[in-house]
């Protein structure tokens, strides 16, 4: 139960929580899965994580990743290199196309770590920066191979998780024939166009 409940500040704000879960819970639910798939859907599984469940998640995509792992974080701060950058060094020690993307440093974190970072993975991991304007690397997503993607709200370069607060962060995890592999297509294309409109 602990995992599904959390403290309020005042008895007026357990109350509106409360009318709003009541209202929420009266309106009309939308169908997760349709009985007539639209040409092109692709037979999904879908795995929620919690907080705590993103980084095991991202090192053993690390691990296990055979030819592509790439993951795209709003933020780098204090925990970069232990969290993302440790992990996709693995990979690129096995696999050609490792790939992480970032908007801005955060906290302690300035240019010159991100600088001294690319240079300690030695071209083995691509670190790049979201262009100028851009707003596309706010997402926070991860995938590797053809087949799994993780959408989150988790910032993969400077958030740490623990048990005490499982939903303070919540992803998804979908496992679909080619559904990385689509992802990264429509990635590749968004970031060559903004290039070209530089």
């Amino acid at each position: 139960m602990s995992i599904v409940s959390s403290s309020l500040s005042t008895a007026r704000g357990s109350r509106d929580a409360m009318q709003a879960m009541q209202w929420r819970l009266l309106q009309p639910r939308p169908r997760l899965a349709s009985p007539n798939p639209p040409p092109g859907a692709v037979k999904s599984r879908i795995s929620i994580l919690a907080a705590q469940d993103h980084l095991p998640l991202l090192r053993r995509a690390a691990h296990d990743a055979k030819f592509r792992f790439v993951c795209l974080t709003h933020k780098l701060g204090a925990p970069m290199a232990q969290n993302l950058l440790d992990p996709a060094q693995i990979a690129g020690e096995r696999i050609e196309d490792v790939r992480t993307y970032y908007s801005l440093p955060t906290g302690p974190v300035k240019k010159r770590h991100t600088r001294a970072a690319q240079e300690r993975l030695q071209g083995r991991v691509s670190m790049e920066k979201s262009p100028p304007k851009s707003p596309m690397f706010h997402a926070k997503a991860l995938y590797w191979d053809n087949d799994d993607v993780v959408v989150t709200s988790f910032n993969w370069g400077s958030q740490s998780a623990t048990d005490d607060n499982p939903l303070d962060e919540i992803g998804l995890h979908v496992h679909g024939k080619g559904l990385a592999e689509r992802l990264n297509s429509a990635l590749v294309h968004r970031i060559d166009r903004d290039r070209d409109q530089r």
